[in-house]
């Protein structure tokens, strides 16, 4: 049997009794390699995609998904889909979205992406081994690299008109470094992103890797008290990650979220403002549309410590009366839409790195995070294994180890007395999550 084209099985779908029908179909290339001791351990080139079916059946949401598109599968798609609406349960705020006035964006799939070969993928993976081991004395060795991209076409169509297209690639590299002084030894590791291979700046990455790897040397362990609490940029925003899902409505609405009922109150210091923006230039995670075809934007969520909203897709936008803010999100197209942040991160402030550690009479200054439990989303209780160094009298005295810290997002907002302004992303859940340097004042750090 022929393959049926998207408004065919749109059609289809509303005359087997669905009263509206969306199409969300992906094509997609994947590469990941893996390299150590200058052998090729692992090539994986693979494609796929599919397509996923949403129906809504008398307010009921039905979903399915296949990779078959041959006419006989896909009728038993929709048939499937319409099936599972009818254990769903009725809610007038299930609707599909109708075609906006957003722009596609340009570049978010650039020529180049395509010019590089799998050989040449793989010769930038050695590269990035070779010289991560020549950083300095104390790394002679590169436990792994990891390289991976990912190129994207999704389209998406729906019975209200909406017909939408995008096209995104996504490359980055990671290497981990091991330094060696004959008393420790210790790993650390550093990635670079772009949306090319080209965009990659492997020295950056090999020369933080191994820096960071060379200062854990012969760390001492710390005595368990309450001490200022000095972020990097990149372990800061490991935990705004942590928490930006707590300004899903997904998750707010459902009272699982310490900003259920907040909108409109102060949740954080009048230094913090923080931002989720699906547009943001050279931001991994922009992109036109989001995973229901609805245009991107920038959301401004908390500003100057005051909540100002939470991030939507269409149906918690319907439940909350106000306009989706465009995050809708799909794993791939076997996922049903739910609610995720795009490029999330804290606006920088003024002060440079160095100033806020060498203002600091004590402290620590946190370089690793080995595991955050969020314990719980409703009272914002973490805990936090982290690793980095003392400072005493402005001074990074010796690398800690074993070191837990202790609190809740609520009190961490709200005791951020210094923003620097290295403003810094990392990739992180799907998305991207972005933060300068922070100090906060107290937290409870617990060692021996």
């Amino acid at each position: 049997m022929s393959n049926l084209n998207n408004d065919q099985i749109l059609y289809r779908s509303l005359k087997a009794g669905a009263q509206e029908a969306e199409i969300y179909a992906t094509k997609n290339k994947q590469v990941t390699i893996k390299v150590s001791n200058s052998n090729v351990e692992t090539l994986n080139v693979s494609s796929g995609g599919g397509i996923g079916l949403r129906v809504l059946v008398n307010q009921r949401p039905g979903y399915a998904y296949t990779s078959d598109l041959r006419e006989d599968s896909v009728m038993e798609l929709i048939h499937s889909a319409i099936d599972n609406a009818l254990y769903s349960s009725s809610d007038e705020k299930w609707t599909l979205p109708t075609q906006d006035n957003g722009t596609s964006l340009k570049n978010l799939c650039p020529e180049e992406f395509s010019a590089w070969t799998t050989e040449d993928k793989v010769n930038l993976s050695l590269k990035l081994e070779e010289i991560t081991c020549k950083q300095n004395r104390f790394v002679k060795r590169c436990r792994e690299v990891i390289y991976a991209d990912n190129h994207i076409h999704v389209q998406i169509k729906n019975t209200n008109g909406l017909s939408r297209s995008d096209n995104r690639s996504v490359s980055y590299a990671l290497a981990t470094a091991v330094a060696d002084n004959g008393e420790d030894i210790q790993p650390s590791n550093f990635f670079t992103a772009g949306r090319s291979p080209t965009d990659l700046d492997i020295e950056l990455c090999a020369s933080e890797a191994a820096r960071r790897a060379s200062n854990q040397l012969n760390p001492k362990k710390l005595k368990s008290k309450k001490l200022p609490v000095i972020f990097e940029s990149y372990s800061a925003a490991i935990i705004l990650g942590n928490m930006s899902s707590m300004l899903c409505a997904n998750q707010v609405q459902n009272n699982r979220s310490i900003f259920t009922g907040k909108i409109g109150h102060m949740v954080a210091g009048n230094n913090i403002t923080i931002v989720d923006d699906g547009r943001l230039s050279e931001g991994l995670a922009t992109r036109s549309w989001d995973g229901e075809g609805i245009a991107t934007g920038k959301q401004v969520l908390i500003d100057n410590g005051k909540l100002m909203g939470i991030l939507h897709n269409n149906y918690t936008a319907n439940k909350a009366g106000v306009k989706s803010t465009g995050n809708a999100d799909r794993a791939s197209y076997r996922s049903f839409p739910t609610v995720k942040p795009s490029n999330f991160y804290l606006l920088p402030g003024i002060t440079p790195q160095e100033e806020i550690i060498s203002e600091a009479n004590e402290a620590i200054f946190i370089t690793g995070i080995h595991g955050i439990r969020a314990g719980n989303s409703v009272t914002g209780e973490f805990s936090i294994g982290i690793s980095g160094h003392y400072i005493k009298n402005g001074e990074l005295i010796y690398p800690i180890t074993d070191v837990t810290i202790a609190g809740r997002f609520t009190d961490l907002l709200n005791n951020i007395e210094k923003v620097g302004d290295d403003l810094r992303f990392l990739l992180f859940g799907g998305g991207m999550c972005g933060s300068p340097t922070i100090l906060v004042s107290d937290l409870q750090v617990s060692g021996t």
